[in-house]
């Protein structure tokens, strides 16, 4: 209607251009950022796979988690589970597991740092011997054989002293004994089967004697403290009660195979050729008839 100049409107088509000129623009720039992060991470991981100090922390963490106690991993892992569940959810399940590896971890202590319980039932195998006039000869006893067991370089054997008791409250009674432990400190099912040497003096004697004892594993000691748990127990029961079944149904040694039963041998027969080997230097210095000394075991192995 009115002959003034037409409004100027912005064209469209340009802002929409600019628009998805700054959308490309974006999207190049973010994915450079991409790239350069991906490219610093190649470079780092490159680097740090190819740094000795990197090697020398994952081996000595290898070997950490190697040599820990399974008993220990377990209630760490109960222990830190159930305290930050127990404060993030306020849920009673998780002070429950907390409880658990709290009771997991002084049962670790108690076997660390203080003595070892071995039952009656667990003997496998046994040898002793009576020498006369040998009283206060023990030390030489344990430290010959130990010297003698380490020039034979049997392969992944340790040994350790250790005091031991027949049961718990015996033992902190103080009718505890130093011993000298032998076992396989590689092949889990050998780990198992421990070699007990211990010298004492009885009256103006010397007792020298050897236990090969059955210790159950990890998950076997788990199930026999999990019984103590009140409604827990009644699941783990049936389980215990079927895996002591099975025990009781096996002959010979238990889950030892052709090669393991053959290494078991080999180990103990070692430890007690070296133990008599001191044994007969002690009877010699006594001016007494070695001879005399009944060299075979009894138990399963009969070593001789």
């Amino acid at each position: 209607m009115g002959s003034g100049k037409p409004e100027d409107k912005p064209e469209v088509k340009k802002v929409l251009g600019k628009g998805k000129d700054w959308l490309r623009l974006t999207y190049t720039l973010l994915l450079d950022i991409l790239i350069l992060i991906r490219d610093w991470l190649k470079r780092s991981f490159k680097l740090l796979k190819a740094s000795p100090i990197l090697k020398k922390l994952l081996g000595n963490i290898k070997d950490w988690l190697k040599r820990t106690s399974k008993l220990l991993l377990v209630s760490l892992i109960f222990l830190i589970i159930g305290f930050l569940g127990g404060l993030i959810a306020r849920n009673g399940f998780f002070w429950f597991l907390l409880a658990i590896g709290i009771i997991l971890l002084f049962v670790w202590l108690f076997r660390r740092f203080a003595l070892r319980i071995i039952g009656k039932e667990s003997v496998v195998d046994q040898w002793d011997v009576l020498i006369g006039g040998g009283q206060g000869r023990a030390e030489s006893i344990f430290d010959d054989t130990q010297k003698l067991i380490t020039v034979t370089k049997a392969p992944d054997i340790k040994m350790e002293r250790q005091d031991v008791a027949p049961g718990v409250v015996r033992g902190f009674l103080g009718g505890k004994r130093p011993f000298l432990l032998i076992f396989n400190n590689i092949n889990y099912h050998l780990k198992l089967y421990r070699m007990y040497i211990n010298a004492r003096n009885y009256g103006n004697n010397l007792q020298v004697s050897w236990y090969v004892v059955y210790q159950p594993g990890f998950w076997g000691k788990l199930a026999a403290l999990l019984l103590l748990v009140p409604f827990l127990n009644l699941f783990v029961l049936p389980f215990y009660l079927f895996g002591r079944i099975i025990r009781a149904r096996s002959s010979g040694l238990l889950d030892l195979d052709l090669f393991d039963e053959q290494d078991l041998r080999a180990y103990v027969t070692n430890a007690h050729h070296c133990l008599l080997e001191a044994v007969e230097k002690l009877i010699v210095d006594l001016h007494q008839d070695p001879s005399k000394i009944e060299r075979k075991s009894r138990g399963f192995l009969g070593i001789s």
